[in-house]
């Protein structure tokens, strides 16, 4: 879970600088909702998606016999007063509770705060008054606040309207949010917001396509044949802040008009072709390779070592000692005991003390169950069977729990 929140994370921050640096101010409105979404996407997916080197086909350097073997002292650290004790993970797990605990917290709050800004605009949408003002359905509301809409409800103030106070550009402007559907793109962000409540870029997002929003609807009022200087007069007449509903589209977004109003003048500007699309090709190869991948290369870096390994899959060995402990803290399992003995591969030693030999374990099965991690597991006066599995054996047998490959010890009593 966590890496998947920083490599998500860094998704958001590379695609949200992208798009600062190369589409921001373009005029191209339609494509850059485009991007914001595409990118709101695909750091969203794609951190999840999880390809195994061991799959692809890679250059075999052979199985002949290896040039050094891993001797005893590299693989354990004896002693000559009793037990090592294993690494202490009391604290780092501490840690990590409390810090679960607190993005559930905040994530529940989040996710509350989303139900009650959908529970008031149904309660507005539904204790409204109905009108159709030239084919389009309008809710009356009595709060005094500018028009808004709400996927295909507009709200507008009753007494304004009856009064035939509104302004027909206004109406068009909420027009264009409710053809264009922007309450979807809004309501998808405030999901993301709520499982990436502390990443910063996902608020940055946010705001920018909440912004374009802004510019598709008034490049529509001026397609629709608005006057351009007069539109931005109403745009600074309606300026004042008022308290909007939730996340509901709406004209007097008072924080945007600066950039609208900048926007505006560029109406005539001849649109980019969407040939800028190419710039984020290699941009997404490169964080699709970097997050999508389990190994940073597709190669071993050492022949040997990879042979050395290999040699462990799918070849039974034979381990004894007191007890034996999964770490949490660095996946490895040792064994422990005043008589350890090891015989698995070109392992085949004696000690006193805890041993360590099968490297990183991802997946840990011992007689047929998951075993805990961080607790000591009794094996004194068994012969204990172990079998390494591959990430394709282990993905075949335990399902993608498994899918770095997985160990499995099965007990015998002597």
């Amino acid at each position: 879970m966590i890496e998947y929140l920083i490599e998500s994370t860094l998704c958001f921050a590379i695609l949200f600088l992208v798009f600062e640096f190369f589409f921001k101010n373009t005029t191209n409105y339609s494509l850059n909702r485009f991007i914001l979404l595409f990118s709101l996407l695909f750091s969203f997916l794609v951190p999840l998606v999880s390809i195994s080197i061991d799959s692809l086909p890679v250059q075999s350097y052979g199985t002949g016999t290896p040039v050094f073997q891993i001797l005893p002292i590299s693989t354990y650290l004896p002693t000559s007063d009793g037990l090592i004790p294993p690494p202490n993970a009391n604290g780092y797990l501490d840690i990590l509770a409390t810090v679960t605990f607190i993005y559930a917290v905040v994530a529940i709050v989040f996710l509350l705060r989303f139900v009650f800004h959908l529970r008031t605009l149904l309660l507005k949408w539904r204790t409204a008054e109905k009108v159709n003002h030239k084919g389009h359905p309008l809710s009356l509301i009595t709060e005094d606040i500018p028009p808004f809409t709400f996927f295909q409800t507009i709200f507008v103030n009753k007494t304004e309207y009856e009064n035939d106070k509104l302004e027909k550009e206004l109406l068009i402007h909420e027009i264009a949010h409710k053809y264009q559907w922007h309450s979807i793109d809004i309501v998808f962000i405030e999901l993301l917001q709520i499982v990436f409540w502390f990443n910063p870029f996902v608020y940055l997002f946010k705001r920018r396509v909440k912004v374009n929003h802004e510019y598709l609807s008034d490049d529509f009022v001026l397609r629709c044949g608005a006057n351009s200087k007069d539109y931005a007069n109403q745009l600074l007449n309606y300026s004042f802040p008022h308290k909007i509903a939730g996340f509901a589209s709406a004209f007097n977004n008072h924080s945007t008009i600066k950039n609208r109003l900048i926007m505006l003048s560029k109406f005539q500007e001849k649109q980019p072709r969407s040939y800028r699309l190419l710039l984020l090709i290699p941009v997404l190869i490169l964080l699709f390779i970097s997050t999508a991948f389990d190994e940073t290369s597709l190669l071993p870096s050492n022949p040997l070592a990879q042979t050395q390994h290999d040699e462990l899959l799918e070849n039974p060995g034979v381990i004894y000692g007191n007890n034996l402990i999964w770490s949490s803290e660095d996946g490895k399992v040792y064994i422990r005991g005043e008589k350890v003995r090891i015989q698995h591969g070109d392992n085949n030693f004696n000690l006193r003390g805890r041993a360590s030999y099968l490297g990183e374990v991802h997946y840990f099965i011992f007689n047929g169950k998951e075993a805990p991690k961080d607790q000591a597991i009794n094996i004194a006066g068994m012969k204990c069977t172990v079998l390494k599995l591959s990430s394709d054996d282990g993905v075949l047998k335990y399902g993608p729990k498994a899918k770095k490959g997985a160990v499995e010890i099965t007990t015998t009593i002597q």
